[in-house]
């Protein structure tokens, strides 16, 4: 059974700029393995006022940053939130909540 994978609208501007920097594929490769599973892409969990919360690295920079919701149903086995997927060199974790 397929997870629902939701955008905030950070990452949806995010993923605009990721394709004006070549970097859209793999973001896109990556969103398309989180309808299937989430749990098998290598995520780190994240800790402090950001707990509960999950990366996935996209480059050396750049990060998936998820919510996984499980709930069963007939058609789906969860919700995976994205919250944001770009940060920034300088950035520091609640930089993902802005």
């Amino acid at each position: 059974m397929p997870y629902i994978v939701t955008l905030s609208r950070k990452a949806s501007s995010d993923l605009n700029e990721l394709r004006m920097a070549g970097k859209g594929e793999k973001a896109e490769a990556l969103l398309d393995a989180l309808t299937t599973n989430p749990f098998s892409l290598r995520r780190i969990g994240l800790r402090g006022e950001v707990e509960g919360l999950s990366s996935i690295k996209i480059t050396a920079v750049d990060r998936l940053v998820i919510e996984i919701e499980k709930y069963a149903d007939e058609n789906n086995e969860g919700i995976v939130n994205v919250i944001r997927m770009i940060t920034h060199s300088e950035g520091t974790l609640p930089i993902f909540l802005l």
